[in-house]
């Protein structure tokens, strides 16, 4: 079985917040699936949290490097025309900000491939439209 996490469930992995134990806790043993997609907004999430004074640099530099490392280790999955193809219906059906729709997008993929995937968001609209295009849907904060 396959963990697809958005970002709003991987920066719970980096940062303390709500969700964070959740998702530490499923994520054990579990191989891990990641759109590209998330790269970008994971970076820019830890750069923004920096800006914001969240973190400090030598707190920001740290993720980044401990997200690299981890990066190498997980399923990516690239934007392709195959993920691509979900998203003018998804768009149709769902309320969907365009990077969630990639992120669904990348989900609903593995799943017409026959692969065995949950979905991990914390995005109460995501986690609704997941559900509701049939995949099992996991909110680590809930």
């Amino acid at each position: 079985m396959i963990l697809l996490l958005d970002t709003s469930a991987l920066v719970k992995i980096y940062i303390a917040e709500p969700g964070s134990e959740a998702i530490q806790q499923r994520i054990s043993g579990q191989q891990v699936a990641l759109s590209q997609l998330t790269y970008a907004e994971t970076h820019a999430t830890f750069a923004r949290r920096r800006r914001e004074g969240l973190l400090t640099a030598t707190e920001h530099q740290v993720l980044s490097d401990r997200f690299e490392g981890d990066w190498e280790a997980v399923l990516q999955i690239p934007v392709s025309n195959e993920v691509l193809a979900f998203i003018p219906g998804l768009c149709k059906n769902h309320p969907l900000r365009g990077a969630d729709a990639i992120q669904l997008a990348a989900c609903l993929m593995l799943q017409h491939q026959r692969v065995q995937v949950h979905f991990a968001t914390s995005d109460k609209r995501l986690l609704e439209a997941g559900a509701n295009e049939g995949l099992t849907v996991f909110d680590p904060s809930a």
